[in-house]
C-alpha cells in the first residue's frame, strides 16, 4: 500500500479535532523532519527551495485542509502545520515565532466554547481570542486579536530568563535628535571617526527615563496603545495565570508593563558594537542600540588623545640668550680650545 493511501484510509476515522500525534503519523511516512510543538500543532522542517511543493504536498494528503495566504501554514480539523526552512531554524525569528505560537494556543485552550476570554495585559484588561504575528519594522512582535479579528493590545517579546538571553531593547536611529543619543554618537565619532573596528562593546547608561521608557516600549510611548506603543513587554514563555472574577493575567519570565522602567541589570544603556553589515549615523561597522546593562559585557568610551603641541626647532646659528659667551682672543679671534695637554719644552 502507498503512503497516501495509507494515509487517505487512516484520516477517514479522524477524531472531532486531530491531535499533533495523528498529524505526525501521517507526515513522517512522507519523509518529512517533523516535530511536535503543541497538542494541536507540529513543525516540518525543509530545504527553503522546496517549501512551496512541500507544503502542496502534504496539504494535498490531508483531505478538507487549507493553506494560509503566504503558503506557509496548513490548517485541518482544528489542527496546524507549520512548514519551515530548514535553513532558517534555531535563530531569533524562529524563538519568538514559537513564542506567539504558544501564547495563541494557550489563549485558545482556554476559551472554552466561549468567543473570548478577560485577559489582563499590562494595565489593561481586552477581550482576547487569539494572537497573531505583527508585520513590519515596529516594536510589537505580536498582537492580541477579540473574537471579530481585531487588534486590541501589542506585545514585546523576549527571548530566555535573564539580561543575557535577548539581544537588546531596541533601535535608537529613530531618537538621533535626543541629546543623550547625539552625545553617544559624537562620542564614538571623536574617538573612531567614520569607521567603528572591531573589537570590545562601548557603552554609557542612559540617564533620562523617558528615552528609556522610548526604548524599551516603542517610539510612540506616552500615546495610545499600538505597534509602536506596547502593553507590555514580556520575556520567556508566555503563561497565562488565573486572575480575579474569571479573568485571566498574562505573564511569563519578566514582564514590564507599559512605564514600568526595567532594573536590577535590566536597565537600559546605550551600547555600540561591531556589525560589518551596520552603519548606524553614517558610521560604517557601527551597530547602536539600547541593551540591558548586563546583557553583554562593555566599556566606557575611550577619550579622544589630545594633539601634543609642536616644540619650536632650535637655531644653533645664535647663541641662547643669557648663555656663556666664550672669550676673544687676539685680533678677535677665538682662541684654540684647551685639550689639558702640557706643550713639550
Amino acid at each position: 500500500m502507498r503512503a497516501r493511501d495509507f494515509l487517505y484510509e487512516t484520516i477517514e476515522i479522524i477524531s472531532e479535532k486531530t491531535s499533533a500525534d495523528e498529524l505526525i503519523s501521517y507526515i513522517k511516512p512522507m519523509g518529512f523532519d517533523v516535530e511536535k510543538k503543541t497538542g494541536t500543532t507540529v513543525k516540518v522542517v525543509v530545504p527553503s527551495a522546496n517549501r512551496f511543493d512541500s507544503v502542496q504536498n502534504i496539504a494535498r494528503t490531508l483531505p478538507g485542509s487549507t493553506v494560509s495566504a503566504d503558503g506557509k501554514v496548513i490548517h485541518f480539523d482544528g489542527a496546524t502545520v507549520l512548514v519551515k526552512p530548514a535553513e532558517a531554524q534555531g535563530g531569533r525569528l524562529e524563538k519568538e515565532e514559537g513564542q506567539i505560537l504558544a501564547l495563541d494556543t494557550t489563549i485558545k485552550e482556554h476559551l472554552n466554547g466561549q468567543p473570548f476570554i478577560k485577559v489582563a495585559i499590562g494595565t489593561r484588561v481586552v477581550n482576547a481570542a487569539g494572537a497573531v504575528k505583527v508585520p513590519g519594522n515596529v516594536k510589537a512582535d505580536v498582537e492580541i486579536v477579540d473574537d471579530q479579528g481585531t487588534p486590541v493590545a501589542w506585545i514585546s517579546l523576549k527571548d530566555g530568563t535573564t539580561p543575557k538571553g535577548f539581544g537588546h531593547w531596541g533601535g535608537v536611529d529613530h531618537l538621533a535628535s535626543d541629546p543623550e543619543v547625539s552625545a553617544f554618537v559624537k562620542g564614538i565619532k571623536a574617538a573612531f571617526g567614520d569607521q567603528f573596528p572591531r573589537g570590545p562593546t562601548y557603552g554609557v547608561p542612559i540617564k533620562n527615563p523617558k528615552l528609556k521608557a522610548l526604548t524599551v516600549f516603542g517610539k510612540d510611548f506616552g500615546g495610545a496603545p499600538g505597534r509602536s506603543n506596547v502593553d507590555l513587554v514580556l520575556q520567556g514563555h508566555p503563561t497565562l495565570k488565573k486572575g480575579t472574577r474569571g479573568s485571566f493575567v498574562l505573564t511569563g519570565a519578566h514582564t514590564w508593563h507599559n512605564g514600568d522602567i526595567p532594573a536590577n541589570g535590566y536597565d537600559p544603556v546605550l551600547i555600540v558594537r561591531f556589525s560589518a553589515d551596520r552603519g548606524n549615523f553614517g558610521i560604517a561597522g557601527a551597530r547602536i542600540s539600547s541593551y540591558p546593562s548586563t546583557g553583554r559585557p562593555w566599556n566606557p568610551l575611550p577619550k579622544p588623545a589630545k594633539a601634543q603641541p609642536m616644540k619650536p626647532a632650535l637655531d644653533v646659528s645664535k647663541p641662547k640668550i643669557g648663555a656663556p659667551v666664550p672669550p676673544k682672543g687676539p685680533m678677535g679671534t677665538t682662541p684654540a680650545p684647551q685639550t689639558g695637554i702640557s706643550p713639550t719644552v
